[in-house]
């Protein structure tokens, strides 16, 4: 068996060493510089995608914002799309009920006038309550307007 000496990496002094032995620790060697080379490319990958996925956030980050207030502003439009149907739903039926409320402002406004003037004929004039008096003057609103209604 020959033997022959081995430089170790951290500055041990050589050993004697048979030859099987030398080619167990050559192989280990290579394999350990193999690992060290594939240890080093695959932290650079890791850097290298970091940086990548700090880059697609920035690029995301501003449209997930703007997807949550886009979604915001829909819902505040269905909102505002339920309300303004009920409005005009409402005003719908206030407009098909304005010609009886009219008519039924209008009778009331000729019971006034008849209910003060059988008073009038009795003697007994200035009955009716203030209410009365303007609604049969035709002053039924605030603003004293001649003979409106205000709804």
């Amino acid at each position: 068996m020959t033997t022959a000496s081995l430089t170790m990496p951290q500055g041990l002094p050589p050993l004697p060493l048979q030859s099987s032995q030398h080619s167990h620790i050559s192989a280990l060697m290579s394999s350990l510089q193999t690992m060290s080379a594939t240890s080093q490319s695959a932290c650079s990958s890791c850097d290298g995608l970091s940086r990548r996925s700090r880059h697609l956030d920035s690029l995301t980050s501003p449209a997930s914002e703007t997807s949550a207030l886009l979604a915001l502003a829909s819902s505040n439009l269905q909102s505002t799309s339920g309300a303004l149907k009920d409005a005009r739903d409402k005003f719908d039926t206030v407009a098909d009920c304005e010609p009886a409320v009219e008519r039924l402002f209008w009778g009331a406004r000729e019971a006034c006038k008849e209910v003060a003037l059988h008073a009038e004929r009795q003697g007994r004039g200035g009955v009716l309550p203030t209410s009365m008096k303007r609604l049969v003057d035709g002053s039924s609103n605030k603003s004293g307007g001649e003979g409106t209604m205000s709804l």
